[in-house]
């Protein structure tokens, strides 16, 4: 069983909403067949300006979601079964004896503090070598007005995400150049395999890409897919359908959750859809169109 390393997060601040986010697991660093959304963690020192993102979703391995996910809940059990133990203690209290409430609640703080600590233990034994962290290895802090704040448990994630974004980049700290750094040293350390010859591949065409869209496993493997693909096709006729491939997807998506009649509850799902979307980390033509035609559905 492997145990999770544990390092001083490393803090990346862009200058901008939208950012490109490596495809690879952010606690392991390997290929992702899962997905896992983040919410917004503000911090007293850095309010968020209003049109944040509430949540971004990330890249993951089940393996790192299951562990990370038994982390995270292990709070969540320890209080609701102290809450639970304390409504039967004033029950129990007042209905039989006050001795009785109180060693039902007694019982109860201790069971929650056992499973706390056996769900931790899980945890932590599920983590492999390379894990950075026992619960989530991502903690967004939101965008501020002036940058988008994220703090990565994995060192080498925080590089590939700084490189990935290097001309949006701000507030460049000692600790993240270092880091970065450090990454280019190590690459440069390793020397490249001999590898044989081989035929290259034609480039994808857009049917492809359309293809990678319609059967992606989740929304973050399709907007990484989405990203590739408009970075692959200048052509202006192409990118349309590109992006009107993936607003469809989305807005089918949107559909299932406002599934509701027609009326005032409706109309503030999408408003608030809308409002979701302008501030989502998504490339700037898919918002745009999402918007568009979420709008045209209020009128």
């Amino acid at each position: 069983m492997g145990e999770c390393h544990w390092m001083a997060g490393v803090i990346v601040e862009v200058g901008a909403r939208r950012f490109a986010v490596p495809y690879e697991c952010p606690c392991c660093g390997a290929a992702p067949d899962s997905e896992l959304i983040i919410a917004l963690t503000p911090t007293k020192d850095r309010p968020v300006a209003p049109e944040t993102a509430r949540e971004l979703g990330f890249p993951y391995c089940m393996r790192c979601v299951e562990h990370a996910t038994r982390w995270e809940s292990s709070s969540n059990v320890e209080t609701g079964i102290k809450v639970l133990g304390l409504l039967l203690g004033l029950i129990f209290g007042m209905m039989v004896h006050l001795a009785v409430g109180i060693a039902l609640f007694a019982v109860a703080v201790a069971l929650s503090i056992l499973l706390g600590r056996s769900r931790r233990a899980q945890a932590k034994a599920a983590c492999g070598p390379a894990c950075a962290a026992t619960g989530l290895a991502v903690e967004y802090r939101g965008w501020s007005g002036n940058a988008s704040t994220l703090e990565f448990a994995s060192h080498v994630y925080a590089a590939r995400f700084a490189e990935q974004n290097a001309a949006k980049l701000v507030n460049i700290s000692p600790q993240l150049r270092k880091v970065t750094e450090g990454h280019k040293l190590a690459r440069l350390a390793i020397p490249t395999p001999a590898a044989a010859v081989r035929t290259v591949p034609s480039p994808a065409t857009v049917a492809d890409w359309i293809a990678r869209l319609e059967t992606a496993t989740g929304r973050v493997a399709r907007l990484d897919s989405l990203h590739k693909a408009l970075d692959a096709c200048p052509d202006e006729a192409d990118r349309k359908a590109l992006i009107d491939t993936a607003t469809r997807i989305e807005l089918a998506a949107l559909a299932r959750k406002l599934d509701v009649a027609p009326g005032p509850t409706k109309t503030r799902q999408i408003q608030k859809a809308i409002i979701e979307t302008r501030a989502d980390n998504i490339p700037d033509e898919l918002r745009d169109e999402l918007v568009r035609q979420l709008e045209a559905q209020l009128r």
